[in-house]
C-alpha cells in the first residue's frame, strides 16, 4: 500500500498520516451486529463470512488489507467514524476504497467530512471540510464481470476526494468522516479502507 500520492499536473505531492492515526471509538457509531434471523442471509454470509469468522472493529478502515471482508461493517446505512490525527495538521484531501462483489450495495455513498481542533469534547459540530459521493463501480458493466461460475469478480475502487480549499488552511487533530448513504443496504455499511492526504511541503 503507498504512503504517498503525486496530485496530477501539479507539483504537489500528498503523504498518507492514517497509519499513524488512530480511531476513537468513544466517538465512533456502533459495529453491526447481525440478527439471529439474518445470519445465514447471503449477501452477509458472502461479503463477511466468507472470508473471516468474525466482524472487524472500527480500526478496520485504517488496515491496509483489502481482502475481501477486512472491513469495518458500521450499523445501518447511516453512521460515522472519527480519526484521531498523529498531530494538529492541514488535511488536503481523503480516499475511500471499497471492494466490490457483484451484486452488492453496502459501499458508501453520500458523506461528509468534517474537523476538529485540539479541544474535540468542546466541538462537537466540527468544521465542514467537503460534501462528497463514493461512486459505485458496479453502475459500469465493463468495470465488473461474471467471473467464474460461483465466484463473482472481486473489483477493488481508489477513489480520492479534495477537500474545500479554505478548509485545506485549516489544522485539526480529529477528522470525522460521517456516511449519510450507501447503495441499498439497510442493515450495515461497510468501509474497508480510509487515506488521509496531508500535503508534503518540500
Amino acid at each position: 500500500m503507498f504512503d504517498t500520492m503525486s496530485v496530477a499536473n501539479t507539483n504537489t505531492t500528498y503523504v498518507d498520516i492514517s497509519k499513524k492515526s488512530q480511531v476513537v471509538l468513544s466517538k465512533t457509531s456502533k459495529t453491526f451486529t447481525p440478527k439471529k434471523h439474518k445470519i445465514f442471509s447471503s449477501d452477509f454470509l458472502h461479503e463477511i463470512l466468507q472470508m473471516r469468522t468474525e466482524i472487524g472493529p472500527p480500526d478496520e478502515v485504517l488496515k491496509p488489507s483489502l481482502a475481501q471482508g477486512r472491513c469495518w461493517a458500521m450499523d445501518g446505512h447511516d453512521g460515522h467514524v472519527v480519526i484521531e490525527l498523529p498531530k494538529a495538521t492541514t488535511v488536503s484531501a481523503i480516499s475511500l476504497n471499497h471492494v466490490f462483489v457483484k451484486g452488492h450495495n453496502s459501499a458508501p455513498r453520500a458523506f461528509r467530512v468534517f474537523g476538529f481542533e485540539e479541544d474535540f469534547s468542546k466541538t462537537e459540530t466540527g468544521v465542514l471540510l467537503g460534501s462528497f459521493e463514493y461512486e459505485n463501480v458496479e453502475e459500469g458493466d465493463d468495470e465488473i464481470g461474471d467471473g467464474d461460475e460461483g465466484n463473482d469478480e472481486i473489483v477493488g475502487s481508489l477513489q480520492t476526494f479534495h477537500l474545500d480549499l479554505d478548509a485545506q488552511e485549516k489544522e485539526i487533530r480529529f477528522l470525522k468522516l460521517k456516511v449519510e448513504s450507501n447503495f441499498g443496504n439497510e442493515d450495515y455499511t461497510c468501509i474497508y479502507r480510509l487515506h488521509i492526504w496531508e500535503d508534503l511541503k518540500i
